[in-house]
């Protein structure tokens, strides 16, 4: 890498405002970094969903060790996405890629940052931000050089002792000398700015080991330049270690991710004035939480919704792709469903249902005595046989459904996907339920379980698992019907004799499990 004479460091305020893009998109890894970039999705801060099926965006190429740890992501001026990353655990370099899709990217480059000192033991949690004063990239991480600070030696792990070091560049070919950063007089890691509320803050990590600190401060950052301002008293709760803070202003509220990381599992806090935080761990949905395969160490930003639209489209199961492959050879049901529409001469309805075969008979068979008890004179039925997620999510999508506006819509699909895996199934099930939220905005949600079936029990089961987190108990509302369906002789209670559809018992089931939910 050229180093040039040294040139000012600069830097804009890595914000997380959302004023950049109405959604958002989180960079992790997972393991060890080796299978490279992973990335999930958000409408709102809070419920986060992996894209591309958790498959990686992006295999490490550079580095000795090939790992893309710690991928850090800034928008540049032109609309680039620039990424920066941990390459190895002990290495004098970061990796650095580009892209205008985050699907499609650059060659990969060996930053070799730290080359210049030879003793230096590692480069580690790079983060990039863009400084469009100065119209420059500031990348900056946490190096040890072996004395370099001998009033800290020996109070992190081993013999590392860090501090922040940066660099900046125009056009990633060529970079200012690398300089010290950040000294808060103590081993500090995982820097990053917040730009939020109208202010600006500097968050870091206190990496003492000896006595155990680990928690997140921030320190005012009025000048671009620094001085930064006294650190704050500790935002994370005394005993809990934690790494890689990332930060987003969702409406008036900032919220800050952080990887607990011998709690194995991610975190946030959440505040109104940078002073008083509280924790909404228990609010938030990440990917795989608590599994082998959870998020780590990554970074939060705005984006425009197009971009996380287009990434969950090219990296999209076929369960939640609409498809008309259903519907637009059923002439007979087309029929039969106009007339249906027509005999309501648009008379709203207080329930719709939602799904395949099963609800679409609601209205007939097995089903069609209790539907005239319950649901004749209120409810609607949008139910084709045979349909799979991707069906139903085509009809919701293309269908009109003239002056309906239900109090509750209620979502039974999936058991056809049969072929599909269970977090295909889930997530295509998952797609339904956001399209039955977009076609009815003032209805809740009844979403119900999947239903055993003689053809993939054991499948449907787990992706039920999956299911029950969606719910929210304010709007979604998960019903495990499948749990009433108790096994009985080679079937099981509730199911007509080909151990698919339901019986009248079982239709009675259903309603009763609703009525709850249409109680004023």
């Amino acid at each position: 890498m050229k180093l040039p004479k040294l040139l000012p460091l600069a830097l804009l305020l890595a914000s997380a405002a959302a004023h950049a893009g109405d959604a958002y998109l989180f960079t992790y890894f997972t393991n060890n970094g080796e299978d490279g970039l992973h990335l999930a999705a958000s409408s709102d801060g809070y419920r986060w969903d992996k894209l591309n099926g958790g498959k990686s965006y992006l295999q490490p190429k550079v580095g000795k060790s090939r790992l893309m740890r710690d991928p850090c992501i800034v928008r540049g001026p032109d609309g680039t996405y620039h990424m920066v990353w941990t390459s190895g655990w002990n290495e004098n370099n970061i990796g650095y890629a580009s892209s205008t899709d985050l699907v499609n990217w650059s060659e990969q480059k060996e930053l070799p940052v730290m080359a210049h000192e030879p003793t230096v033991l590692n480069a580690w949690a790079p983060e990039i931000t863009y400084d469009d004063k100065r119209g420059e990239f500031l990348i900056f991480w946490a190096s040890t050089i072996p004395g370099k600070f001998p009033l800290t030696e020996g109070s992190s792990e081993e013999k590392y002792n860090h501090r922040m070091y940066a660099t900046t560049t125009r056009d990633f070919k060529s970079f200012t000398p690398t300089k010290l950063f950040y000294d808060p007089g103590f081993s500090v890691i995982d820097a990053t700015f917040v730009r939020a509320l109208g202010k600006s803050w500097l968050m870091v990590k206190d990496e003492t080991r000896h006595p155990p600190r680990k928690y997140l401060q921030l320190a005012a950052a009025p000048d671009v330049r620094g001085p930064f301002g006294q650190l704050g008293a500790p935002i994370t709760k005394s005993g809990l270690w934690v790494e890689g803070p990332t930060a987003l202003q969702v409406g008036q509220d900032v919220i800050v991710y952080y990887d607990a990381y011998t709690s194995k599992h991610y975190g946030a806090l959440r505040s109104r004035d940078m002073v008083n935080w509280e924790d909404v761990t228990a609010k938030m949905q990440f990917p795989d939480d608590g599994t082998a395969l959870r998020m780590r160490h990554g970074t939060a930003i705005a984006v425009p919704a197009a971009l996380v639209d287009t990434l969950r489209s090219a990296g999209a199961p076929a369960t939640t792709i609409a498809d008309d492959g259903n519907y637009r050879p059923r002439l007979n049901y087309q029929t039969y469903f106009n007339d249906y529409v027509a005999s309501r001469r648009g008379q709203p309805a207080q329930i719709v249902f939602v799904g395949d075969s099963i609800t679409e008979q609601w209205r007939w068979g097995a089903g069609w005595p209790v539907w005239k008890r319950h649901f004749e004179e209120r409810g609607f039925d949008f139910g084709l046989g045979a349909d799979k997620t991707q069906h139903t999510l085509w009809r919701l999508e293309n269908i009109a459904l003239p002056n309906l506006a239900p109090k509750l819509a209620v979502v039974m699909i999936g058991t056809n996907n049969v072929q599909d895996t269970p977090d295909e199934i889930a997530a295509g099930v998952k797609a339904v339920l956001a399209a039955t939220q977009r076609k009815f905005p003032a209805a809740r949600i009844a979403l119900m379980s999947i239903l055993p079936n003689a053809r993939a029990t054991g499948k449907m089961a787990q992706a039920n698992l999956q299911l029950a987190k969606l719910a929210d108990d304010k709007r979604v509302f998960y019903i495990d019907l499948a749990a009433r369906f108790t096994p009985e002789g080679d079937n099981w209670k509730g199911l007509s004799r080909d151990k698919l559809h339901l019986s009248a018992e079982g239709y009675e089931m259903w309603a009763s499990a609703l009525e709850p939910l249409l109680k004023p």
